[in-house]
């Protein structure tokens, strides 16, 4: 080969190298580039810092704080946000009554028959422990220390909250068929279209206006 040959021959490479790192460069500068390297994470990060305040009702925030003690021993001992606890009562049980019950759910904070028959709840025609608030706040409060080790993810923790809410109310199945199991047996990558008709919102809300009178 001559020496122009060699000459092109060296520029090409050279030119190659260039746009290779070139390109590898705008890969790190934007992550979701050809969306490459792309997550759900800002489809994540929308939910919890876009939801408004909620404003509670006076009376049924005096009814919710006469469960005080219990709510906060509860939270403390499970490490889970008690206002987020109160926050789900303000939202499944609109009058904040110990002795709700239908067909699906029945407590101070509603639990269905696959939490009271995970926490040893005795529910038969003659007794319903959920009816107990001590005894349902227990279980629902530990039921929601088990979603949230289940549900992680250690930079956003609270935009797993609307995933918590999801298997608060549709159950284990629909937040595994909405999120895939990571090898640490958490659940990551999760599907956002599967909380629509979920009340995350209300959740959120609520406790972002319990949190704002502390």
């Amino acid at each position: 080969m001559n020496k122009k040959g060699d000459s092109t021959l060296w520029i090409f490479l050279i030119g190659l190298l260039v746009a290779i790192f070139a390109g590898l460069f705008l890969l790190k500068a934007t992550p979701c580039f050809l969306g490459i390297g792309c997550s759900n994470e800002v489809e994540k990060q929308y939910f919890y810092d876009t939801v408004n305040a909620k404003e509670v009702p006076e009376n049924r925030l005096a009814k919710l704080n006469s469960y005080n003690e219990i709510i906060e021993r509860e939270s403390d001992n499970n490490d889970i946000s008690k206002n987020l606890v109160k926050s789900l009562i303000l939202t499944s049980n609109a009058n904040v009554d110990p002795n709700l019950k239908n067909d699906q759910r029945a407590g101070l904070l509603p639990l269905d028959l696959e939490m009271t028959s995970k926490y040893n709840l005795i529910v038969n025609a003659e007794t319903d422990e959920r009816l107990n608030p001590e005894k349902d706040i227990i279980a629902g409060v530990a039921y929601l220390k088990y979603l949230k080790d289940k549900v992680h993810d250690d930079d956003t923790e609270q935009d797993d909250i609307p995933y918590i809410i999801l298997a608060y109310y549709k159950g284990m199945d629909a937040l595994l068929s909405a999120c895939p199991v990571a090898i640490s047996g958490g659940f990551e990558n999760c599907d956002a279209s599967v909380l629509v008709n979920v009340p995350f919102e209300d959740v959120i809300g609520y406790e972002k206006y319990i949190n704002s009178l502390e």
